[in-house]
């Protein structure tokens, strides 16, 4: 269904294959992982809004057939966010022993024959697509939530590790001063393109929640602009 999510210029998709049961658990919805398949005209999609694909305790061959549907239906931009990257990496990881080199094209096939092992009998698929599309999917975004420095020196590193076409942060909620060069180790200022692809930042909302220091925000702006890397505030 299209929402409108804060950190995203323009309305979205929201595509939930998987979503939170409670603090300990994801509830897996295999009869939803077909619906981008059914969206003929390209649109925009955030992954998983309601949960964290990469949760230790989601399948890893569950986590393919997700990125199954997303290489069947490269007409659509998906967007993942995780606070997990290195249960992104191990699952990269475990991707790559099964089906060889990442950079292989026929990854893409692999991907395709986890999909048709998870989804539902019945289920009607769009054409494949080309089984030796590029690796990375050019259009999967995959981002970390930094939070705060501790955070962003824990995950942003690993989020540059990921083999990913595009890489983002978003720094929300924003409880703390960031320096993205130092969690980064520089690459975010050498090399854009070749790891954080853009940032996002946003205060905590809700009842009793506290107030940020709207110089947090200034200085990430401020260091994305220096990089050349967009900033967008929620």
């Amino acid at each position: 269904m299209p929402t409108k999510i804060e950190w995203t210029e323009v309305e979205w998709e929201t595509w939930n294959p998987v979503t939170k049961g409670n603090q300990f658990w994801m509830m897996l919805h295999p009869k939803n992982l077909g619906i981008p398949l059914r969206w003929r005209r390209p649109r925009r999609v955030v992954v998983c809004s309601m949960g964290d694909l990469f949760h230790p305790n989601i399948p890893f061959d569950y986590i393919a057939a997700v990125f199954g549907v997303m290489a069947a239906t490269q007409r659509h931009m998906f967007r993942v966010l995780t606070e997990r990257p290195e249960q992104a990496l191990a699952w990269f990881a475990w991707l790559e022993h099964g089906s060889g080199r990442l950079t292989d094209g026929s990854i893409i096939g692999d991907l395709l024959d986890h999909l048709a092992g998870q989804i539902p009998s019945g289920l009607p698929l769009a054409t494949w697509p080309d089984l030796h599309a590029p690796w990375p999917l050019r259009n999967v975004q995959i981002g970390v939530t930094a939070e705060d420095q501790p955070s962003a020196d824990e995950r942003i590193p690993l989020l540059l590790q990921i083999p990913a076409a595009i890489r983002f942060v978003s720094c929300e909620p924003l409880r703390g001063p960031i320096d993205l060069a130092d969690a980064a180790e520089v690459t975010f200022w050498d090399d854009p393109s070749a790891g954080i692809s853009w940032v996002t930042a946003g205060a905590e909302t809700g009842p009793g929640a506290p107030q940020a220091d709207p110089n947090w925000f200034r200085s990430i702006r401020d260091q994305c602009v220096r990089a050349g890397v967009p900033f967008f505030q929620a």
